[in-house]
């Protein structure tokens, strides 16, 4: 992940509202998704610890963690039946493929949040490209364009106003350095809008891929 020099980079404002989207209006997105991940609960438990009446930061509760894989569209802007095709679409370019356990850390500032880097990265680029292969399969000009640049992370605290990093990751010290390991997540079709200053979703669709052990 492209961090740059810890301390030396000024982070921005998450909340600032691209002009196609309102809190009115889902984004139709593929999502990484997770179960129960006591380890990954407990180290989030602790940073919240060390986050405490941080005004900057606005911490992701627990239900809402997600690796954003990548973007397909607007819900205004499709049919039921193409959010179908999309998701079987997905499943199918998956075969042959397993989703992969993830290494979630170490912890880090990226362009407007504090973050757990996640790798393999190489299975989840891969993951990522047939995605949205085959989104553009079913939507052609229709999809949204791909994220610019993929670097696999979970999010775990938004910065809501323009600061320094130094200072935010200064807070994390006792455990920015740490790794968690998780079992394989979920592949979604999730329905995202805004709320109450984190992302909420609904699963249009749980694409049933193969799944790799998870790591010991």
């Amino acid at each position: 992940m492209s961090t740059g020099d810890i301390g030396s980079r000024h982070l921005g404002n998450h909340w600032t509202w691209r002009p196609d989207w309102r809190a009115d209006r889902p984004h139709l997105m593929w999502y990484l998704t997770f179960g129960h991940e006591p380890a990954l609960y407990a180290w989030l438990r602790t940073a919240r610890g060390c986050l405490a009446g941080e005004e900057r930061l606005d911490v992701i509760p627990q239900p809402w963690l997600h690796c954003t894989v990548d973007d397909v569209g607007f819900v205004d802007e499709l049919t039921a039946e193409q959010v179908g095709r999309v998701a079987l679409a997905g499943e199918q370019a998956l075969r042959g493929l397993t989703v992969p356990a993830l290494t979630l850390g170490p912890a880090a500032p990226m362009h407007d949040a504090l973050v757990l880097q996640a790798r393999p990265t190489a299975e989840l680029t891969a993951l990522r490209e047939v995605l949205r292969e085959a989104t553009v399969s079913v939507l052609g000009s229709r999809a949204l364009p791909a994220l610019e640049r993929f670097e696999p992370h979970v999010s775990f605290a938004y910065v809501n106003r323009p600061c320094r990093e130094a200072p935010l990751m200064d807070l994390l010290r006792s455990v920015s350095d740490d790794e968690v390991q998780v079992s394989p997540p979920a592949v979604v079709l999730a329905s995202v809008t805004r709320l109450d200053r984190h992302y909420q979703w609904t699963v249009r669709s749980q694409v049933q891929v193969p799944q790799a052990a998870a790591r010991a």
